[in-house]
């Protein structure tokens, strides 16, 4: 029998404790040191850009549950919420601990205490504007991310959210690696003093290039194909735009799970723990904070859709199957985006470079791969087992209740039925038994919306024609500062199918 990967019950941390054990093998949560004090300085929360900065980073910090257990904020918070932060209440003080109280409920195992003021017991200190002294110092503009003497530059009145985003994707890492470090003593991992990272031009430092304050932004003919932490994330940083409106396709089939809660930026503790289908989440939201916008919502698989030519179909799917689906339907423009761990990819194909089959290849044998994963067998004995159309036996079940980690009673009816038919049995909607591999993956939220942000810079590059388009590939590990050399051009595969007959 092969070795497999059991897959747990999901929690609101089982994720992230396993993106932590990633990082640190032997850690566990709570983290016993995970007080974060936040100072605002100077005028940031005067403008939109401090204010996007400042909610965000609060937010992703508030997700990381058992890593970060209490946010502190000192200075002027008590300021009127501007009207694009997408946050409920007047005030933006309250407005944060409103948001924060509806990420935790009786079945959490782990809460993050918000505190405003000074916290003379923060074990990591982060300044927003002003001088950072040993703490990290963060900075934006309307496409920038600023770090430590590049902060200088901020400009906080910018009405586009993107830089403000990204710079809180990036803090929030850079908070963990503090963390990791003051908990296990462990600095492997650089951390960043200074620094500039530009979604205008993907340039970093000097040759991070500056852009104009976008507050206006029409959607055309856009598809976000996949409603999960990615795309929920583009859509966050898009409906934060003062005046966004026109019309957006969302392809998403699935349910919100306990764990969603740990990164989906639209997603509470009641709609993650009564498992609101995702779409429904999206259109709250939506419906709240960018009513202009015009929502089509498509609660099922991306090739069950009536075939068009779409325009820009933005792919945030977690399997290849779909991706390969994406990307024979032929839209104008891809934008695929993608995690693992602390990276973070997003690729735009264009002539002649990566296409979503180059960046994935086909696998004829992905189906009995997948079917192997399934039962705990070896890809031989799955491939056997089908062929000779093997009944399914009690030990089958007994296996396969073991990797699925449910009760065997829940399979029983599959006994004696042949190999080759459970798959229609259990895959194709004639019964309600699933005995799919649901990803695990380990996720930590500044991650995901890193690819998001990313992902709405290029969209909103594309609408406004503005800067430098991504030419075809950037990647970025967020345990590291980002690097020009990250953005490159990659020549499709030789033997591609897809490239192969479009050339």
């Amino acid at each position: 029998m092969m070795d497999y990967y059991r897959i747990e019950i999901e929690t609101e941390t089982n994720r992230t404790a396993r993106a932590l054990r990633a990082l640190v093998p032997h850690a566990r949560l709570p983290l016993d040191k995970g007080a974060v004090q936040i100072v605002v300085a100077g005028p940031a929360t005067d403008g939109l850009a401090g204010q996007c900065l400042l909610s965000l980073l609060v937010h992703l910090l508030a997700r990381m549950k058992g890593i970060v257990s209490r946010v502190s904020i000192a200075g002027p918070v008590a300021v009127s919420r501007l009207p694009s932060v997408p946050l409920n209440g007047v005030r933006l003080d309250d407005s944060l601990s409103r948001f924060l109280s509806r990420l935790g409920g009786p079945r959490s195992d782990f809460h993050t205490e918000f505190h405003v003021g000074q916290d003379p017991y923060a074990d990591v200190r982060v300044v927003i504007g002003g001088d950072g002294g040993e703490s990290l110092l963060v900075g934006c503009d309307a496409w920038r991310a600023l770090f430590g003497s590049f902060a200088v530059r901020s400009s906080w009145q910018d009405e586009t959210p993107l830089g403000a985003y990204m710079a809180a994707s990036i803090a929030a890492a850079e908070i963990l690696k503090r963390l990791i470090r003051i908990n296990f003593g462990l600095a492997g991992d650089t951390e960043i003093v200074d620094g500039a990272f530009s979604l205008l031009n993907l340039g970093v430092d000097e040759r991070a290039s500056a852009g104009p304050s976008v507050a206006d932004l029409e959607l055309g003919d856009v598809a976000i194909v996949g409603a999960g932490a990615g795309g929920t994330a583009a859509l966050y940083a898009l409906a934060s735009f003062p005046r966004l409106s026109g019309r957006v396709t969302v392809v998403e089939p699935g349910v919100l799970k306990e764990s969603s809660l740990g990164r989906y930026l639209m997603t509470d503790y009641e709609q993650a723990h009564d498992h609101v289908h995702k779409l429904e989440s999206l259109r709250r939201f939506i419906g709240k904070f960018a009513p202009s916008l015009a929502l089509f919502p498509e609660a099922k698989p991306w090739h069950e859709l009536a075939p068009r030519r779409w325009g820009i179909v933005v792919s945030t799917v977690d399997n290849p199957e779909a991706r390969w689906s994406i990307q024979r339907s032929q839209p104008n423009l891809i934008l695929d985006g993608g995690v693992v761990g602390t990276i973070y990819a997003v690729l735009r194909v264009v002539p002649g470079g990566w296409c979503l089959e180059c960046k994935h290849p086909p696998n004829p044998a992905v189906t009995f791969v997948k079917r192997a994963a399934r039962w705990g067998l070896t890809l031989d004995e799955v491939k056997l087992r089908h062929r000779d159309r093997v009944p399914i036996s009690r030990s089958d079940l007994l296996r396969l209740a073991e990797v699925q980690n449910r009760p065997v009673e829940t399979f029983l009816s599959l006994e004696g039925v042949a190999f080759d038919r459970v798959p229609e049995l259990t895959e194709c909607g004639e019964t309600p038994l699933s005995i799919s591999v649901p990803s695990q993956a380990p996720v930590l939220p500044f991650t995901t919306t890193a690819a998001g942000v990313l992902i709405a810079a290029e969209l909103t590059k594309e609408i406004c024609g503005l800067g430098s388009p991504l030419n075809n590939y950037f990647d970025h590990d967020l345990r590291h500062r980002p690097r020009a050399a990250r953005h490159r051009f990659k020549p499709s595969l030789p033997n591609c199918g897809f490239c192969s007959g479009h050339r």
